[in-house]
């Protein structure tokens, strides 16, 4: 199997400088950032990414990152 950049999606970006951003353009990696969760709602935002990732696929992957989350109620 392949994993296709337009599959990947990022969300809860809260930063990225110029490089990093020409990177996520020019590779056609989505991401939602911070603010499109303030302006669009998590719901809505997680029905756009489910549907991009798994966008002519058979499944999609999801990794979450709970030490770099803040107030996620780890301990």
């Amino acid at each position: 199997p392949q994993l296709s950049p337009e599959n990947i999606v990022i969300v809860g970006l809260r930063h990225a400088d110029p490089a990093e951003a020409r990177v996520l353009t020019d590779s056609r990696v989505s991401a939602f950032t911070m603010t499109d969760i303030d302006a669009m709602g998590m719901g809505e935002v997680m029905r756009e990414a489910i549907h991009i990732a798994s966008s002519g696929t058979q499944g999609f992957h999801v990794a979450y990152a709970p030490e770099v989350t803040e107030f996620s109620g780890w301990a």
